[in-house]
């Protein structure tokens, strides 16, 4: 976790938890537990694009697990949508396969409804 630059506690276990889940729903409900608050929850849609973002072959489950993040509380996708526009701001430090990678994410999310 660390050496992906999960500099703080909350990452770390949220990292950890979403590679370890057998699937979304696993996700969703051992991230739930560990009961962030505030603006804790944000750190949750860090992680998502982070790890979307890294993989060498695009994973939709990241995508499924963001839906499901997204359908349950609304704080979620304005964290997801701030997000996208951060990453916006800094395409030219963005690779193309990390960027395909999030231009599918965000695709699924909007197709799904999830963001709008």
């Amino acid at each position: 976790a660390r050496m992906q630059g999960m500099n703080t506690d909350i990452r770390r276990a949220v990292f950890c938890t979403l590679l370890t889940s057998e699937d979304y729903i696993d996700a969703y409900e051992k991230i739930t537990k560990l009961h962030l608050k505030g603006k804790q929850d944000r750190e949750v849609a860090n992680v998502i694009v982070h790890c979307v973002m890294m993989e060498k072959k695009y994973n939709p489950f990241y995508a499924v697990c963001a839906q499901k993040f997204c359908s349950s509380n609304f704080n979620f996708r304005f964290s997801f949508q701030f997000l996208l526009w951060d990453r916006l701001k800094d395409l030219q430090s963005v690779g193309l396969v990390a960027l395909g990678h999030l231009a599918k994410f965000y695709a699924s999310l909007f197709s799904s409804f999830s963001l709008s």
